[in-house]
């Protein structure tokens, strides 16, 4: 049974491969409690895709990017999520596959109560994102892109902004 035919609640969160952090061990505490999550910013508000990768810098974003605001982002680990995208390009040449399918196809691959969101502004994205559920990747490339998580920030920082950062499971209660 798909997990939103017996939906009985679902938490929403930033997931991809950039954006794991191991110490919230949401989705396993999730799956303990038989809550589906919806992972936004499935392709890492765009830095998986591929597309930026001609931009080598932050700086190198509109001014206004919220990009530009993420410590994640900024000018020391840019270059590790660039050097992912490269490689989920490589692994995408396996399958046919673009950056952004290798990363649909892995977060999809984390099981059925898990569901990317990706976000397009653009048909021939969707089109692309949609592509991604065609391919089941082998549980090697699995591990494979896995590892990758773990690299993408070698500093540990943080996904949001300070401001937004206080925001962050305000309205979780103390164990």
């Amino acid at each position: 049974m798909h997990p939103l035919s017996n939906l009985r609640s679902m938490i929403h969160r930033q997931s991809s491969i950039y954006a794991k952090d191991p110490k919230i061990a949401l989705l396993q505490t999730c799956r303990e409690l038989e809550v589906t999550t919806i992972a936004y910013s499935a392709l890492g508000r765009g830095l998986l895709s591929g597309l930026i990768h001609p931009q080598r810098s932050p700086d190198d974003l509109p001014e206004k990017d919220f990009r530009r605001s993420v410590e994640r982002d900024d000018a020391t680990n840019f270059s590790n999520i660039l050097k992912i995208t490269d490689r989920l390009t490589a692994l995408g040449e396996k399958y046919g596959m673009t950056s952004s399918q290798v990363a649909l196809a892995w977060l999809l691959a984390q099981g059925e109560d898990n569901i990317p969101i990706p976000g397009t502004t653009k048909i021939k994205y969707l089109s692309d994102n949609l592509a991604s559920f065609n391919v089941k990747l082998s549980a090697e490339d699995v591990a494979a892109v896995h590892a990758l998580a773990l690299q993408a920030d070698a500093g540990h920082r943080h996904r949001y902004p300070p401001a937004f950062a206080k925001l962050l499971f305000a309205d979780t209660p103390e164990l």
